[in-house]
Parts: C-alpha cells; sequence; structure tokens
C-alpha cells in the first residue's frame, strides 16, 4: 500500500513538476490500516501457541481519529525516578478508518483464567488514562504477568513438564542405543569365532532367560553373561524378562498359542539379530565390490592339443 502510495506520489511530481511527501503520522496511519491483529485465543492453548499470540502485539498507533488522547501518556507509565516505561501489554483494536474501537491486555487474554474489563475489550474511554492504570495494578494482572514471565524464560508449569518429558525420552532413546551396542558387539564376536548363534527354539524366550537348567544359545548366553557387567544392559533386561513373562501369562490365561514375539520389540529377538547380520552381510558385499571395481584383473589359459 505504501509502495503504491509512493509510486502514484512519485509519477505526478514527474508530470506536473510538483513535489509531493508523506508526513509520519500518515505513513503509520496506512500501516495499521495494513498489519491484522488477533485479539482472540483459543480456551486450551499451549504455551508456545500464547507465545506467539503475545509477538504479535502491541498495536499502539499514533495516529486516531475518534479520541484526543496522549498516546505518550496512555502508552506508558512512569517509575520511581520518573522514567517513562512503555505498556508493552496494552494493545488497542483499531477499524478501517482509524477509530479504536476497544483497548486490550494482551497477557490477559493469553495467561487470565478470568474475564477481566481489558481481557474482554474496554469500550468505556471515560476516565481512560485512570481505568489504565487501575488494571496495571490489580491482583489479577500482576498474576498474570508473573504467568507471562516464567513462560518467556522457559520456567512454566507446562514447560516444565514437556522438558522432563523430552530428557526422559532422550534419556531412553541413549539408552536403546547402548543396548543395540551391546548386540552388536556380540554378534560380530560370534561370527568372528564362527560360533551358532541360537538355542533350540523352545529355549529361547525370554521368560525363560532366569532359567539355570536350559541353554539358550550362545548369544542369548553371552548376552546375559555381559548384563551381569553392564548397569544399563541388565536393567533393560530385566524389564524386557518380566515383559515377556507378562505376555506369556496373557496367552495362557487366553489359552492361545504364541509364536515369534508379538508387538513385544525387545532389541534381542532373533529378529534383530537377523536384521543386523544382514545388514553386516551387505557392508561386505558393498565393500568387496568397491575393492574389485578398484583393481584389473586379467585371465590367462594355457592348453595343450589332444591328440589321440
Amino acid at each position: 500500500m505504501i509502495v503504491q502510495m509512493y509510486s502514484t506520489a512519485k509519477n505526478q511530481t514527474e508530470q506536473s513538476s510538483v513535489s509531493c511527501s508523506f508526513s509520519l503520522p500518515e505513513v503509520e496511519e496506512h500501516i495499521a490500516a495494513e498489519k491484522i491483529y488477533s485479539f482472540v485465543i483459543p480456551k486450551k492453548s499451549s504455551i508456545n501457541q500464547k507465545m506467539d499470540f503475545m509477538k504479535q502485539h502491541p498495536c499502539q498507533p499514533t495516529v486516531l481519529h475518534n479520541v484526543s488522547w496522549s498516546f505518550f501518556k496512555l502508552y506508558n507509565r512512569e517509575d520511581q525516578r520518573g522514567k517513562p516505561i512503555l505498556r508493552k501489554w496494552l494493545t488497542l483494536q483499531c477499524v478501517k478508518n482509524n477509530e479504536v474501537k476497544a483497548l486490550y491486555c494482551s497477557i490477559c487474554i493469553a495467561f487470565s483464567t478470568s474475564s477481566t474489563n481489558f481481557s474482554t475489550g474496554c469500550t468505556n474511554f471515560r476516565n481512560i488514562y485512570a481505568a489504565v492504570e487501575s488494571h496495571e495494578i490489580s491482583n489479577v494482572h500482576i498474576c498474570v504477568v508473573e504467568s507471562y514471565v516464567k513462560a518467556s524464560s522457559n520456567d512454566s508449569i507446562e514447560y516444565l513438564i514437556n522438558r522432563n518429558v523430552m530428557n526422559m525420552k532422550k534419556k531412553q532413546v541413549e539408552e536403546r542405543i547402548h543396548v543395540l551396542k551391546q548386540v552388536f558387539e556380540i554378534i560380530k564376536f560370534l561370527g568372528k569365532q564362527n560360533l551358532p548363534y541360537r538355542g533350540t527354539g523352545d529355549t529361547e524366550g525370554l521368560y525363560k532367560m532366569n532359567d539355570v537348567n536350559i541353554n539358550r544359545g550362545n548369544f542369548l548366553e553371552l548376552l546375559k553373561f555381559t548384563a551381569e557387567r553392564d548397569a544399563i544392559l541388565r536393567q533393560y533386561l530385566d524389564n524386557a524378562i518380566l515383559s515377556s513373562k507378562k505376555r506369556k501369562l496373557n496367552m495362557d490365561q487366553r489359552q492361545k498359542n504364541s509364536k515369534g514375539r508379538g508387538s513385544l520389540v525387545t532389541l534381542v529377538s532373533k529378529t534383530t539379530v537377523n536384521k543386523v547380520i544382514e545388514g553386516i552381510l551387505e557392508t561386505m558385499r558393498k565393500h568387496i565390490r568397491e575393492e574389485m571395481g578398484d583393481q584389473h584383473f586379467s585371465i590367462q589359459f594355457d592348453s595343450t592339443q589332444d591328440i589321440g
């Protein structure tokens, strides 16, 4: 809009040689008319949504046609030393012809759980300065400002809960990576020593892991041996065994036969072992292909004629 106005004025100046300029209030008036502000927010908004709402405000135009306010007095308060401090919470809703419709407190809109005059919109402009000051020192507004400050400093309850959940998830991922590393090392060791991985089919269930009378195969036996010296692996294996026992008990109560692990993911099953072996095999093949591609080969034949 401003660019179009400037372009039009420039053309008129060039044609008629008459200078044309815009005053600052006129520019501010058109900027306020172009920008769209929101004065409502969903009740169950997240912290991020509330903070995004706050970034839209304040709207504090200095050109209003239906009131004759002192904008410096309205938009600022004085501290104990008489220094002006901007009221960033005060935001105005204006119509297209730049007339003020209502005054709002953007912080109360986003963070207040109760309705106030400035969260629903103050439309009574009599004694407006006193009304603004009264809201600013009200208990509701002070409590809401504290909530906003905590949210801004990432110290809100919702943020702390989300942060704790994310930290727990990160720790869980790190533990899974550690377990997989141990699984990889055991598989590589068995392959290097040319040892069989698995035991018999009826002894590989994790719910039988603590039975000392059966042989679960080299992989699970080495896994249990390693877990005795690795606290993270031991804790993970104990939880996996407990989950496997619960699943087995549930299947027995329902009188159903269980084939495989079902939906239980343990990272130590034959499925995981097979995938790791397949991955190692593919890596070895790729490496061999690369080595063969870098070399030149020749074939030489030597023969004698067979005369009978």
